[in-house]
């Protein structure tokens, strides 16, 4: 048989670790690095803003403190009132502690090191975004994965996972990139 040739188009896939998105709704407040600025796995990239969370964990701290209070005033006389607003307490501080998590999701961080790539860094400032929007990459000097959509008829004749292939970057003009065939389901 003759070896297997064709063209398809593709898209650059950044692997999920490099992909800055988005764990909660919000507006962007601050960028906290550069585009193109070196970044450390876990490194703070930007901070959102949701008045809305800021205020519900608020609400529930001066909660926590008012039962505490109470709490503390009726505990020496026991009882079951103590006992009620000890359960109380404690589920006004998993309450809080469950939103001072989602608060802290108002940060977006880098999951791997190397180069933020922010492709709209000038505009995002002011934005709001939903959660799980992709707002940028960092590059980790990796080799990228290249998703292709091959129609079904085409698919069957492709060899099995593991084939050799190669890549042509638009702009890089007709260089070829060794790659690798993978079957996604």
């Amino acid at each position: 048989p003759l070896p297997h040739h064709g063209t398809a188009l593709g898209v650059r896939w950044p692997p999920d670790q490099a992909q800055l998105r988005a764990e909660a709704e919000g507006f962007v407040a601050e960028l906290q690095v550069a585009d193109g600025q070196t970044v450390q796995a876990g490194e703070a990239v930007l901070r959102l803003e949701n008045p809305r969370l800021t205020a519900e964990r608020q609400r529930l701290a001066a909660q926590v403190d008012a039962l505490a209070v109470q709490w503390a005033d009726t505990a020496a006389a026991g009882g079951e009132r103590a006992g009620n607003l000890q359960a109380e307490l404690a589920a006004a501080q998993l309450a809080l502690a469950q939103a001072e998590a989602r608060e802290a999701e108002l940060t977006v961080r880098a999951h791997s090191a190397g180069r933020v790539a922010l492709p709209e860094a000038a505009d995002l400032v002011g934005q709001y975004v939903a959660r799980g929007r992709l707002l940028g990459q960092v590059l980790t000097g990796a080799p990228p994965t290249v998703r292709v959509a091959v129609p079904e008829a085409d698919a069957a004749t492709l060899p099995a996972g593991g084939a050799p292939a190669s890549v042509r970057w638009q702009e890089r003009g007709a260089r070829a990139w060794p790659a690798r065939l993978q079957r996604v389901a």
